[in-house]
């Protein structure tokens, strides 16, 4: 019986039998992990600082009584309390 073999075959039946660094499906994969820990590392300290960022305007209000964190005053006197 003759089975005619497509490439596709061939290459799945070739990354099979290779080594799994020697293809270079492997590396390309081992890069994109790299590329996508980097983006969430990056993802992870934005959130942090954000995170710190929204505490240090909460700790400032609390402290001065003023959401923008700077002694108010009347525009209209001028007087600061």
């Amino acid at each position: 019986m003759y089975v005619k073999l497509s490439v596709s075959t061939f290459l799945i039946f070739a990354g099979i039998v290779a080594p799994p660094g020697a293809t270079p499906a492997a590396k390309v994969a081992r890069v994109l992990l790299q590329v996508t820990g980097m983006g969430f590392g990056i993802y992870c300290v934005a959130a942090i600082g954000l995170f710190l960022a929204g505490v240090c305007m909460r700790v400032r209000e609390r402290m001065t009584g003023d959401p923008a964190g700077h002694a108010t005053h009347d525009r209209a006197t001028g007087e600061r309390p």
